[in-house]
């Protein structure tokens, strides 16, 4: 009996120990691969244009050639610069040095770059009634 309960324990820990596999999808040739929680599968980070570099900055967005490659879209892309955050002084302290401190932060969670171009897309699974 006891050699039975550590036999199911055993298949239980190793089938929890193995990560599920994402939700997936196929974009041209590649497959995507996202994460899902609860009945909402989410795909993040997916490029939709070239880098706004060189030539092309300061242009239109280029159409990405087609995707070829298989990656994983689990997370967010940088955030699009802005401009500083200007807040209400509080009494004593120099406004510039609270401005300072607080972009810092910010900066520091939400990274930005000028290759910003990704999107998101989530899906919610409807079951029928």
């Amino acid at each position: 009996m006891r050699l039975g309960l550590w036999a199911v324990a055993l298949q239980v820990s190793i089938v929890l120990a193995v990560p599920l596999a994402g939700p997936t999808v196929k974009l041209d040739s590649a497959t995507v691969t996202g994460t899902s929680s609860g009945r909402v599968s989410s795909f993040l980070g997916i490029p939709f244009a070239k880098p706004p570099i060189g030539d092309r900055r300061f242009r239109l967005p280029e159409s990405i050639d087609p995707y070829s490659t298989s990656f994983s879209a689990i997370s967010m892309g940088p955030a699009c610069p802005q401009q500083s955050m200007k807040l209400p002084i509080l009494t004593g302290l120099p406004a510039d040095a609270v401005n300072f401190v607080v972009n810092s932060i910010v900066q520091a969670v939400v990274p930005d770059d000028e290759d910003c171009t990704d999107i998101g897309f989530l899906e919610q699974i409807f079951s029928p009634a």
